[in-house]
């Protein structure tokens, strides 16, 4: 038991450290901090993409009614387990459990989170594609991740693809949402890593804010790929520090740790928020 959180432990621990290490090189002060007016904008931005994403979560397990109310709160309560030790696996469990009252089956729900993440991976490449607003390297990267991420989005694509992993786990038929229901939910997609790269862009202000959403989006992916690693800490800063390696570190370590405290506000308030819907709802 005990080295089964040891590791994630070391691993956290040595994490923090390094980012300690790294804004001990160029000590940010007091005036580095964003503006109040930035922070309730990140956070707003931060709120806004959590909606997306309960959004598609609901679109995708197609729930209803009181259901959709219940499938956005499940997304919300799952963003809070990605801070545990295998975190991504956490999250994962949280979200394909669900709830009585969303309407579907553990199967459909599973099928619903293989496709999410497709679209998250099309989206994570089609917002990256900002980049092809910059120069050089970065160019060529945003070509690739653009079109990387539009053939991920095409509905046949996302079909064929969760398919093809339904067999290779020997899950059996799994039933895919039609073409119509899988743009819907893209689009929310699109959404949420649109306003969540954006969030970032504003924190920092070191390059522009394309390059920054578009750096992010990819920093993003990297981080939530990496399941075993509570929130992908370190693993997206680390990529940030790659792409935009042109800039400051300690600058760009600021704003991505602020952006993950903020985030904790925005999903626990939605929790609270969604949790008196529901109660509020449950007294009618």
């Amino acid at each position: 038991m005990k080295s089964r959180w040891l590791q994630p432990a070391i691993y956290v621990l040595g994490t923090l450290g390094l980012l300690v290490a790294v804004l001990s090189i160029d000590r940010p002060s007091l005036s580095d901090l964003p503006p109040p007016a930035i922070v309730g904008t990140v956070i707003t931005l931060q709120i806004g993409s959590l909606i997306a994403a309960g959004e598609q979560w609901a679109i995708l397990i197609d729930a209803r009614g009181s259901d959709r109310i219940a499938a956005h709160r499940t997304l919300y309560l799952s963003q809070l387990a990605k801070y545990l030790p295998a975190g991504g696996f956490l999250q994962a469990a949280s979200l394909i459990a669900g709830s009585d009252r969303e309407g579907s089956s553990v199967g459909d729900r599973t099928a619903s989170f293989g496709v999410g993440l497709l679209q998250l991976a099309a989206s994570s490449g089609i917002v990256g594609g900002l980049l092809i607003l910059d120069t050089g390297w970065r160019l060529v990267l945003g070509i690739a991740s653009l079109v990387v991420g539009v053939v991920l989005a095409q509905p046949n694509v996302t079909a064929k693809a969760t398919t093809l992993a339904a067999q290779v786990l020997r899950r059996g038929p799994v039933a895919i949402p039609e073409s119509a229901v899988l743009r819907r939910a893209q689009l929310w997609s699109l959404a949420n890593l649109g306003l969540l790269g954006f969030a970032f862009a504003l924190l920092q202000g070191e390059v522009s804010r394309t390059t920054a959403t578009g750096a992010f989006s990819l920093a993003w992916l990297a981080g939530f790929a990496v399941a075993p690693i509570p929130a992908g800490l370190g693993i997206r800063e680390g990529v940030l520090a790659l792409l935009l390696a042109d800039s400051p570190a300690a600058a760009l370590l600021l704003a991505a740790i602020v952006l993950r405290i903020l985030g904790v506000a925005a999903e626990v308030s939605l929790v609270a928020g969604s949790h008196l819907v529901q109660l509020v709802g449950g007294a009618k």
